[in-house]
This record gives structure tokens, C-alpha cells and sequence, in this order.
């Protein structure tokens, strides 16, 4: 009797390990792929960041969503960043200012998910403007920054924004002890004290109609990312000086 049930065992494990591991999601192509499968998609056909989000998967558990938060004691002051204008005329500019929270939003105008956290720092600013929370926006002089003016008056984005070759980027990451090079969006926090507290790489939003006009006063852009570890949870701290 005890040799039936071991090839029933047997035969029930190489099932299992054809099938694949239960524990593992499986990977699903989002709507717009074609329903491409890794085969069909081809070796090489997109970069990493493309194929990570033209897959299914929990933005949440994209460990670059996780924004890394530098305690007071470790900060380091706010740098002065080299920015352009729109006419190309360059500037030495710090963002900080003595007891107010300043949001840093790095951007360029051909990405949604960058138009996005544009947006957000925007709908972040309105709420808590009383709380003493400012702006500056980079948006990154890429190929479509021409753009960029229309889109703030259409979008009533309002705090100051200026150009950078992401030089400025890597400079404001040296002060997040982070090495960046080309990576946008990109989000920092400058405390009360004036010195860097949080760096957020990347950016993921809930909002269907967060890259056309507002249709609506009361539409915002929703972060999506895990309880507590959103942009406003870490304005909020630095509101309350933590």
C-alpha cells in the first residue's frame, strides 16, 4: 500500500512544480499592451520602466514608490540649485525657506505619471497653503518643454517653475545621500529648518483625468501608494516638526 501513495505523491509534486509556485503572482499584461505575452513582446523591445508599467502589477510594491524619509538629526541644509528660465537665462536659486515646508517637484513635460506629480503638488499646495506649505517645480529641459507654460495656465499650476539640464536633480539627491541621474518625476520635501527630509522617486496616481483640464474644483490627484507612506502623510509630519 505504501508504494501507491508515493507515486500519487510523486505525481501530485511534478503537477505542482509545472504549474508553477501558488505563492507567485501571475503576471498580466494592463489594457492598451495588445495582450502581449513576454514571448510575443520580444527581448529588448522596451525599456525596464516601460515594461514595468505596461504590466498589471501593484504599483504599491514598486520599491522606488517608497519614499525615504531623513531624519532631522541627519538632514543636510538645502542646496542652491543652478536653474534656467524659459528663455534659457541661468540662475542660482534655493528653494528653502526659513519656516515653511517646501515641496520640490522635478518633472518633464512628455511623461503622464510626471504631469501627474506635478498635478499633485498643485492639489497638495491649495490644501495646505495655511499650514505653510510652498511649491517649486523643475521641469526638466527636454524635448517637450515648450509645452510646459501652456500646461500650468490650463492646469492652474501657480507655485514657480524653472528649467534644469538634471543637473539640479543630482544636486538636491546628494543632499538625500541618493545618486540620481536621469530620473524624473522626482519629489523632495524641505522642512521648516531648510533642510532636505524626504525624497520620493517615481510616481503612481489613481486619477482618470489627472493629465487633461480640470473639469472640476474639487478634483485631485490621488497618490497611490501604501497607507502612510504618501507625500501628504510625510507634508504633514514635517507640518507638525517631526
Amino acid at each position: 500500500m505504501k508504494r501507491p501513495y508515493c507515486l500519487l505523491c510523486l505525481t501530485l509534486l511534478l503537477a505542482g512544480a509545472l504549474c508553477g509556485c501558488r505563492g507567485e503572482p501571475e503576471i498580466v499584461w494592463a489594457e492598451g499592451s495588445g495582450g502581449r505575452t513576454d514571448a510575443e513582446a520580444g527581448q529588448g523591445d522596451q525599456t525596464v520602466d516601460e515594461m514595468w508599467n505596461s504590466l498589471g502589477i501593484d504599483p504599491q510594491s514598486d520599491p522606488r514608490l517608497k519614499p525615504v524619509f531623513i531624519p532631522a538629526e541627519d538632514a543636510e541644509k538645502c542646496p542652491a540649485l543652478k536653474l534656467q528660465t524659459f528663455e534659457g537665462d541661468t540662475l542660482s536659486f534655493n528653494p528653502a525657506v526659513k519656516g515653511r515646508v517646501v515641496i520640490v517637484v522635478f518633472w518633464f513635460a512628455e511623461d503622464p505619471a510626471a504631469r501627474a506629480a506635478a498635478l499633485h503638488v498643485r492639489d497638495l499646495c491649495r490644501k495646505y497653503s495655511d499650514f505653510g506649505v510652498d511649491a517649486l517645480g523643475v521641469a526638466e529641459r527636454t524635448q517637450g518643454y515648450k509645452t510646459v507654460p501652456r500646461f500650468l495656465q490650463e492646469q492652474g499650476i501657480r507655485y514657480t517653475t524653472y528649467y534644469d539640464d538634471f543637473s539640479a536633480l543630482r544636486t538636491m539627491g546628494r543632499a538625500a545621500d541618493v545618486k540620481l541621474k536621469r530620473e524624473a518625476p522626482c519629489i523632495f520635501l524641505v522642512d521648516r529648518e531648510k533642510r532636505v527630509r524626504v525624497l520620493k522617486r517615481g510616481f503612481a496616481y489613481t486619477a482618470a483625468s489627472s493629465v487633461e483640464p480640470r473639469t472640476s474644483k474639487n478634483e485631485d490627484i490621488l497618490e497611490n501608494a501604501a497607507e502612510g507612506e504618501r507625500i501628504e502623510n510625510y507634508v504633514q509630519r514635517l507640518i507638525k516638526r517631526e
